[in-house]
């Protein structure tokens, strides 16, 4: 088990679309990554798993639209699981993304949101990122529980 940080230990800022602050080995595998973030005036805010650049990762993000998404990112992006979450910009919120085989478990603030399976290539190993789109996100740490 890994925790990475401290008090007020990331403040993540992209301009334009997405940026990833990456921590961690391409063999890291079966695992839990939590983190409580506040997102501010992001497009979308959050943390990802299995990351192996910056184009090749799972992302559990909250999306100004007022969604929570659980997507994709490899050959293109695509989303894995939506559902309705009424965030709001600078509120603190934990969450936690769980990655075992092709099999993916997402909660937020303790509540399990997603439970999903990608069976069509799945990214089954990798590094974990805090991730935002344009926009920023504070975290103060990033923990990482091995199953």
């Amino acid at each position: 088990d890994v925790t990475l940080g401290g008090e007020e230990a990331f403040r993540v800022c992209q301009d334009g679309d997405r940026g990833l602050l990456i921590q961690g080995e391409r063999e890291w595998a079966h695992y839990t990554v939590r983190a409580e973030i506040i997102p501010h005036l992001a497009k979308a805010a959050g943390l990802a798993a299995c990351v192996q650049g910056t184009r090749r990762y799972y992302a559990l993000a909250l999306c100004n639209d007022r969604k929570a998404r659980l997507i994709k990112e490899g050959e293109g992006r695509r989303i894995l699981a939506e559902a309705d979450f009424p965030w709001e910009l600078d509120g603190r919120y934990e969450l936690s993304l769980t990655t075992q085989g092709d099999r993916l478990t997402a909660s937020i603030n303790g509540r399990r949101l997603f439970d999903a399976q990608d069976a069509a290539h799945p990214l089954l190993s990798g590094a974990v990122a805090l991730f935002v789109e344009e926009g920023r996100l504070d975290c103060d740490a990033l923990q990482v529980i091995s199953l």
